[in-house]
């Protein structure tokens, strides 16, 4: 509150510089009864100021001065209409404790108001102990009547002002009138009727420092130097009962963060967006992932069906359809020592092992279904299925891999037999026509004949059945030699060059290195036969043949034939056991050996159809 409003100063003062000098300071009476709250103060209509009130003589002990006193607390100017009213209102927040014992001689303001027929008898008596006790005393009084906060004091209406009429407490008197009546009789003069507020029993709230001035009781402060007798605010504040102002919209409160509508809704919205994504984006995923399970279950099932198609029964016994065995077998010699209608069929049967080489590449090069690995397909039902279908294909896998390396193996080895065969077969062919004509037309001496020198003299007899050569004779002598060469040389010499360079078979190339270093022996030794009837002369005679040495080194090349026999033999053996004691049976064991690999790989095939 400001010390220069014209309000109450710091000691009670009234600091208004507009109060006239001759009118005394007055502070009223602070205490127990003091009202401290400016909305309990009635709204006081505009009215003259009365004449201070006389003290009767019998009332002296009392102590009230005679002389009117101004209020203290008044914050309006004493210039605009105040007047002896003012000693009748509640003091002025903050007059201090030295204010109030400065003015205990002041009347206090009277604990009820006297109803209109004793205000009458009050009136026409002339006295104003009579409002007193019985005694004078105002407490006495109090004590007497009971009080009543709604008593007025009766006046004739007539004499308000129209605007006023209705509020107004007192008929309104002019201020010249009043004093001398206060003069003349001091006892008779009106007093002022208001209904009595209610005490103070409570110490106002202390200001906070800094803070704005608040509405203290008895600052009937409206507005800026607003006059005594100026409309103010009832009991309930501004636009309240007793009020003449308009109710005042005070500001809203407002309401939590937490509780004002936009977070609440923001709020709700957000909760069920949430909620809609707690429940929607696992559902989404989940067909996302079903969907994804299903295109790689659907890929994954026809490339499975286009691969069954490719590895059915059919296909697979083509695989392993051709074979040599039969033919190999017919034979009662050595294995590559065939007919001619044995070679036309052998070379039927290898012209097969081309359409099962076909098959089989189409089988291997038949694309092999994959399922990709997805942890989230596993939501598709079909993605579970073709994931057992897969697993089942893993297996079958493994036995269709060894199929393949199984008959790879069995169609390679018939091949390698048909494309080697046929040279062993031609040197043989050779070999059994040298016998057959070669070697006979080389002896031309019959049997019982003889070979007779030139002079004459010496003659050699043949005993041999078949003939036998003229080696006395140069020409005859080369023919002979020539012959031997091509029919036993030549033959096997050319069996230590096939086994050498063409093997028959691959798991029988041991049998070949030995075949062909035992064969190249037995070529070696008669072709010592051959050189010796060419660098060597006849023995011309009586009792000695032509060539003496000769014998000899027939029956080795002989035993080298035997020799070479009977290393491959041993070491045939030890590949395929079932050859026997005999080249003659060489044959049929490769027709075994070529059976046993085919039996693996049908064994395979079944195991896949399953």
């Amino acid at each position: 509150m400001s010390w220069n409003d014209g309000s109450a100063g710091p000691f009670g003062r009234n600091n208004d510089d507009n109060r006239p000098e001759n009118e005394p300071e007055h502070n009223p009476t602070a205490g127990a009864g003091a009202i401290d709250d400016a909305s309990s103060t009635p709204a006081m209509p505009d009215l003259p100021p009365l004449p201070p009130l006389g003290t009767p003589e019998s009332d002296a002990a009392s102590g009230p001065s005679a002389e009117p006193q101004a209020p203290a607390g008044n914050d309006t100017s004493q210039t605009e209409s105040s007047g002896g009213w003012s000693a009748f209102a509640p003091p002025a927040f903050g007059a201090s404790s030295s204010d109030s014992t400065a003015s205990a001689d002041a009347p206090a303001p009277p604990s009820f108001v006297a109803s209109p027929s004793e205000a009458d008898e009050n009136a026409s008596d002339g006295s104003f102990a009579a409002a007193l006790g019985a005694d004078g005393d105002a407490h006495a009084a109090r004590e007497e009547a009971a009080h009543d906060e709604s008593a007025t004091q009766a006046y004739p209406t007539a004499g308000f002002p129209a605007d006023v009429a209705d509020d107004a407490p007192t008929t309104p008197y002019e201020r010249e009138a009043l004093n001398e009546g206060a003069s003349s009789s001091p006892d008779s003069q009106p007093t002022q009727a208001y209904t009595m507020p209610s005490f103070q029993t409570e110490a106002p709230a202390t200001q906070p420092f800094g803070a704005p001035p608040a509405a203290f009781p008895g600052d009937s402060r409206n507005g800026p130097s607003a006059g005594y007798g100026a409309p103010t605010a009832g009991p309930g504040g501004p636009g309240g009962p007793g009020s003449n102002e308009p109710p005042r919209s005070e500001p809203k409160k407002r309401k939590p963060w937490f509780r004002r509508t936009g977070f609440i809704v923001t709020a709700i919205v957000a909760v069920i967006v949430i909620a809609a994504a707690a429940i929607g984006i696992p559902w989404f995923i989940h067909n996302q992932n079903v969907q994804r399970g299903d295109d790689l279950a659907a890929t994954f099932q026809q490339e499975l069906k286009d691969y069954n198609a490719a590895w059915n029964a059919e296909n697979l016994a083509a695989v392993t359809a051709p074979e040599i065995s039969s033919v190999l077998s017919a034979s009662s010699q050595t294995f590559f020592d065939l007919t001619t209608d044995g070679i036309d069929s052998l070379s039927s049967a290898c012209g097969d092992i081309a359409g099962g080489q076909d098959t089989r590449q189409h089988l291997a090069d038949t694309t092999v279904p994959e399922l990709p690995a997805d942890e989230g397909a596993e939501a598709s039902e079909a993605y579970q299925q073709a994931q057992a279908d897969a697993d089942a294909l893993a297996s079958s896998r493994d036995a269709a891999e060894t199929f393949l390396t199984q008959s790879d193996a069995y169609l390679a080895a018939q091949q390698q037999v048909c494309d080697s065969l046929p040279a062993y077969a031609e040197l043989q062919q050779n070999y059994r026509d040298d016998l057959n004509t070669t070697m006979p037309d080389a002896y031309v001496i019959e049997n019982g004949g003889e070979i007779t020198t030139n002079d004459g003299a010496i003659y050699f007899p043949c005993s041999n059945a078949s003939g036998c050569p003229d080696l006395y004779n140069d020409d005859t002598r080369e023919t002979f030699a020539a012959a031997y060469e091509s029919t036993y040389v030549d033959y096997y010499a050319g069996l230590a060059k096939q086994y050498s360079e063409n093997c028959f078979l691959d798991a029988f190339q041991s049998v070949c290195d030995v075949a062909a270093t035992e064969y190249q022996n037995a070529a070696d030794a008669n072709q010592a036969v051959v050189d010796h009837l060419r660098n060597t002369a006849p023995t011309v005679e009586v009792g000695q043949t032509l060539y003496p040495d000769l014998d000899g080194l027939i029956q080795d090349a002989q035993s080298a034939e035997d020799a070479a026999a009977t290393a491959v033999l041993t070491e045939w053996q030890s590949i395929e056991p079932n050859v026997g004691s005999s080249l003659t049976r060489t044959g049929s064991s490769i027709a075994t050996y070529l059976d046993g690999l085919k039996s693996d790989a049908d064994s395979t095939a079944s195991a896949i159809i399953g």
